[in-house]
């Protein structure tokens, strides 16, 4: 999947001026299968019910927020477009005005955020740290967000330093993450978990990025559901299932008549 220094080439060409070491990185076509299918393709509550993308997304960052949440925005925004450089059409950016975005982060309180967006008012969204909303268009992109970071909760005066930086990273990652069209899954490694467990999933896993670049690459159509999608990356990835070999062999002997 890449090397340690970041590249994705392969082969790659290193220019060698002193002593090197640079990694393999591989990871396991199975597991990312299904990392894949627990967070790109939900039930329409949960994640979309199909595979749909971003195009261009410009986050306005509005509300309470601390160096420290401005910081890990800035270093997550700086990652995403990274690890999305295989779709060329997408893009992050952080904006200056309202008017000029298509995702509204708040960094507030829930009655001040339920004054802004009425229509969240019986929804409890003082219970969570954040919480996100998306909506598409019939293009089949992700095209409006809004997202509640819960600043009550974020900045509770009984956390430590520690703590509550730990609450920033993962927060910031897990509501964009739901913004982004990944859905909620039952697995603790993972960034798209509901709840945070320290040093297991702070951050997007290996196998989140790799099913994220996998939603975003140009060989994945929009609307597909959660079997197409499926036979498209077993054929991206060289997985051949049980009635794909049935299937293959029957061509070969119809070839073979």
């Amino acid at each position: 999947m890449g090397w340690s220094n970041g590249s994705r080439e392969n082969p790659i060409d290193i220019n060698i001026h002193s002593d090197i070491s640079i990694l393999a990185k591989f990871i396991n076509k199975q597991k990312l299968l299904k990392r894949f299918e627990q967070i790109v393709i939900g039930d329409g509550a949960n994640g979309p019910q199909y595979t749909l993308r971003w195009r261009q997304m410009n986050l306005f960052l509005d509300g309470i927020m601390s160096s420290k949440f401005k910081e890990e925005l800035g270093l997550f925004i700086k990652e995403l477009n990274t690890i999305l450089d295989n779709d060329e059409a997408f893009s992050i950016n952080e904006v200056n005005t309202l008017s000029d975005s298509n995702v509204h982060m708040m960094v507030t309180d829930a009655d001040t955020f339920k004054e802004v967006y009425s229509v969240y008012e019986n929804t409890p969204i003082e219970d969570y740290w954040g919480y996100a909303w998306w909506f598409n268009n019939e293009a089949g992109n992700i095209d409006y967000g809004r997202v509640f970071m819960n600043s009550i909760k974020m900045y509770a005066p009984e956390n430590s330093a520690v703590v509550k930086n730990r609450v920033i990273r993962y927060t910031i990652r897990h509501e964009l993450g739901y913004i982004l069209g990944l859905k909620h899954t039952i697995d603790e490694s993972s960034i798209m978990f509901p709840n945070h467990t320290p040093g297991l999933n702070d951050v997007f896993s290996d196998l989140d990025k790799e099913a994220l670049r996998f939603l975003h690459d140009e060989r994945m159509p929009v609307f597909s559901n959660s079997n197409d999608a499926r036979a498209i990356l077993e054929d991206i990835l060289g997985i051949v299932n049980s009635s794909g070999k049935k299937k293959y062999i029957n061509k070969i002997q119809d070839l073979d008549s």
